[in-house]
């Protein structure tokens, strides 16, 4: 398979093909921005670790701007029969007992409407489509290739273009560092006045969260080494 969408995001008018030409969540479940990271781990417990989105014309104006990038791997055809064919790691045979499965399945007499969750749902399947389950009947049908990506991190290290880490204590550039050098040694006459000769084993660095860089005060105990809580 090559490059492929990162994120499974699109799914309300979609229905998602396994390898094995089958359905394996419910598509309708609720909006992207609330089923994305549960639906990309679904497709990395897949075989092969993705899957195919398939849509009909009723619903393709709908799909997010990252389904037009060049890199996507897209499929098209004006039948099912023929679609199948085309869809990498599928069984086609199966792909299609699905389709057909879903595109008879029981709906309410409901109308489609992507802007809430409509209630239009199908009956009676292994695993119902709970909303926007509009029947796959309008070609051209379009199939894209999805996995998973990392969308961003929760608390991960943060790291620079050359993969270097950077920390609060040795930012990769030097520059920072130096200019609080320079104001630490101006300023230390005035201190040691102040606060007396030990002043510089008093300082401690201390991050000011609100613009990311390191400030310094005066403190009743040294900065390093820390040598356990007072007794």
């Amino acid at each position: 398979m090559s490059a492929t969408a990162s994120r499974s995001t699109t799914t309300r008018s979609a229905s998602l093909s396994t390898p094995r030409g089958e359905r394996f969540l419910d598509e309708g479940l609720d909006f992207h921005s609330y089923t994305y990271a549960k639906y990309g781990g679904e497709i990395l417990n897949q075989p092969g670790m993705f899957a195919w989105q398939v849509f009909d014309q009723k619903v393709v104006h709908l799909l997010r701007e990252e389904y037009r990038i060049p890199r996507i791997t897209k499929e098209k055809a004006d039948t099912f029969e023929a679609l199948a064919e085309k869809l990498e790691g599928v069984d086609p045979r199966r792909f299609l007992e699905t389709v057909r499965a879903f595109n008879t399945a029981p709906r309410p007499e409901l109308p489609f409407n992507p802007s809430i969750r409509d209630g239009l749902a199908t009956s009676g399947l292994a695993i119902d489509k709970t909303n926007w389950a509009q029947r796959l009947d309008t070609p051209p049908y379009e199939a894209y290739a999805v996995t998973t990506g990392i969308t961003f991190t929760f608390g991960g290290l943060k790291i620079t273009n050359k993969r270097r880490g950077r920390g609060h204590h040795r930012p990769p550039d030097p520059r920072p560092l130096r200019r609080r050098r320079d104001r630490r040694r101006a300023l230390l006459p005035q201190l040691r006045q102040r606060h007396g000769p030990d002043v510089r084993r008093r300082l401690r660095p201390h991050r000011r969260q609100e613009c990311g860089g390191v400030c310094e005060r005066v403190t009743a105990e040294p900065a390093f080494p820390w040598s356990g809580p007072r007794k």
